[in-house]
């Protein structure tokens, strides 16, 4: 395939990508060709998108003054996320605790996404993640897979295979119900660039294949001229503040994995039933239920979670079920919140979860919050009274969601 063909097809597989993209999507932007030829797409397609940047509080961030200049020349409305290194520790330790990311540089790349997330109102998030892949230029690949076509094959099939690859799961997770677009993790690239020598793609210029695909970025000087930077380098000041707050970085991953491996899935339940031990909760008929759709043994449930009740003592009973007053159980849900963060936690029914003013119409789905900072799911109230558990269907799907969840894996993670 000649340079010219494979810029086109790539344009064409960008625009496509992008296709059920909303109007007014937020585009994570760097001064890199992967984020702005995504944006550029979007202006194309007359998708009036907006654009986001991050750095550290008032560094001077040669990558954010570059964003925030693009987004001028395009005329799209641009959001600056300045990033507070005082939340550092607590934010990785609530990464690591929750997403199970181990790697120092996934942490750091993620770490400003939380951020983003905190205040993003956008339909949906884009970014220009995995572009890189293709192009072989991370040290690994320099030193490596330049010279042979036939590695450089081997290496990027390697890459995306990983669903992880540039953390497009966490982040998928991290914003979810919000959608998030990767149209360069789009798989009909991978037929482009195969068997793609390294010359071919980045020369004359590093990523040539993607100033050539959209030749609007010869138009936007500083773009056009930069180098792959990775997002956490350069003089972002993101790898720095991780070296100043956490003195010793690869230590405190370490020790903060280790301590997540060990913390077991917080379960929260409602109140203890009639005549139901306050101090075991969620341990007798619920507790079954759950351990057998799980399928472990009543010793690892046990083993595998925590588990809190938000109200100490039976409330009564109200219709079919019991009481369950909402003012006081907010309350708990308040004096119980800083235990969460960095958790999985499991809402045993939607009124808990609303206790802790999280809201969700899917049962069995992790979701990320930054409010209390931890991935929780909703299960419905295991007493079985609810009636989502009379279809076989709806069982299945809890049992295969709480086999992962509860798992010597799911421990891992």
């Amino acid at each position: 395939m000649n340079k010219k063909t494979r810029a086109r097809k790539l344009r064409e597989v960008i625009l496509q990508s992008l296709a059920m993209c909303p109007e007014g999507a937020e585009v994570a932007l760097s001064a890199g060709v992967d984020s702005t030829s995504v944006l550029i797409a979007l202006t194309v397609m007359k998708k009036k998108p907006t654009a986001a940047s991050f750095r550290i509080r008032g560094a001077h961030s040669s990558d954010f003054l570059t964003a925030q200049e693009t987004a001028r020349q395009l005329d799209v409305p641009f959001r600056a996320v300045e990033l507070d290194e005082r939340r550092l520790r607590a934010d990785a330790t609530a990464l690591i605790g929750s997403f199970g990311i181990r790697k120092k540089t996934a942490v750091e790349c993620v770490w400003p996404f939380m951020q983003l997330r905190e205040g993003f109102d956008a339909p949906a998030l884009v970014t220009g993640s995995c572009a890189d892949g293709y192009f072989g230029i991370s040290k690994k690949a320099m030193i490596h897979y330049r010279d042979e076509v036939e590695k450089l094959n081997d290496f990027r099939g390697e890459l995306f295979a990983d669903r992880s690859y540039a953390q497009t799961d966490t982040l998928a997770e991290m914003f979810y119900p919000i959608p998030t677009f990767v149209p360069y993790r789009d798989p009909a690239l991978m037929n482009l660039f195969w068997d793609a020598s390294w010359d071919e793609l980045n020369r004359p210029k590093q990523k040539q294949t993607i100033r050539d695909a959209f030749p609007e970025l010869g138009e936007l000087p500083e773009v056009s001229k930069g180098r792959h930077t990775n997002l956490q380098l350069g003089d972002s000041g993101i790898a720095a503040a991780f070296e100043d707050e956490l003195e010793s970085p690869i230590k405190f991953y370490n020790a903060t994995a280790r301590a997540a491996t060990r913390a077991p899935v917080l379960i929260i339940g409602q109140a203890p039933n009639q005549g139901g031990d306050p101090r075991k909760p969620l341990t007798g008929v619920a507790g079954d239920r759950l351990a057998n759709l799980a399928g472990i043994t009543r010793w690892r449930y046990l083993r595998r979670t925590e588990r809190k009740n938000l109200l100490h003592y039976w409330p009564g009973k109200k219709g079919k079920g019991d009481a369950f007053p909402a003012t006081e159980a907010k309350t708990a849900a308040a004096e119980l919140a800083p235990l969460l963060v960095g958790r999985r936690v499991l809402f045993a029914g939607r009124a808990v979860a609303n206790s802790f003013r999280q809201t969700s119409k899917e049962y069995c789905r992790w979701f990320w919050s930054p409010s209390l900072r931890c991935r929780h799911a909703t299960i419905p109230h295991p007493s079985g009274i609810v009636r989502w558990w009379n279809e076989e269907k709806n069982r299945e799907h809890a049992a295969a969601f709480l086999r992962d969840a509860l798992s010597d894996e799911g421990e891992k993670r």
